[in-house]
């Protein structure tokens, strides 16, 4: 074992380290290095909803609402319907509504979660002669809801809330009721 360590200390000894050839200076026209970059597809800024009530018109009651965004976060629209309602006593009546909602999201982004106040009103007839009073509805109330809006401008708008109503029955008696907000809406973004 002796001998072996002593043969190895002698090529040790003998073998010369090797010089590394210096380095070669790089030309000054080479491109620069490839990076990957990942692309976002940058999002549309939206100012203007439109949408309908599906489940409105199988009344048939047609409801449209148009909302526009007055801040990045504050949001004002307008209700406007006409069409058929049932009242409490299953009678059809022809009606107009129109009514207002101001929206806050929570999100500067004019879409996802937000909370407001509506506040409508309801004006009804036995037939098809707007002057032929049956009932009125005026109704204000707090919601919560969420939009979505699809890149290509698609929406869809969900809101649910409580609003106290003070409806006018066809016997003359006023009566005040809570009522629910439900607008399942859908329509298109500008």
């Amino acid at each position: 074992m002796a001998r072996l360590l002593a043969i190895l200390c002698c090529l040790a000894g003998t073998v010369h380290a090797r010089e590394l050839p210096m380095d070669v200076d790089e030309p000054d026209n080479l491109p620069p290095p490839i990076v990957e970059v990942e692309v976002v597809a940058a999002t549309i800024p939206r100012t203007i909803t439109l949408t309908a009530s599906p489940f409105h018109a199988l009344i048939p009651f047609g409801e449209i609402t148009g909302e526009l965004l007055i801040t990045d976060r504050i949001s004002g629209a307008l209700i406007l319907g006409i069409g058929k309602i049932l009242d409490s006593k299953t009678d059809t009546h022809f009606a107009q509504e129109v009514g207002a909602q101001a929206n806050y999201y929570f999100k500067p982004t004019f879409r996802a979660l937000h909370v407001g106040i509506e506040a409508t009103y309801v004006h009804s007839s036995d037939s098809d002669d707007t002057n032929e009073l049956t009932g009125t509805s005026a109704a204000v109330g707090p919601l919560v809801g969420y939009k979505y809006i699809h890149r290509t401008g698609f929406s869809l708008v969900a809101q649910l809330g409580l609003a106290a109503a003070l409806v006018e029955e066809r016997e003359g008696d006023n009566v005040i009721k809570v009522l629910p907000i439900v607008n399942l809406n859908a329509g298109w973004s500008f």
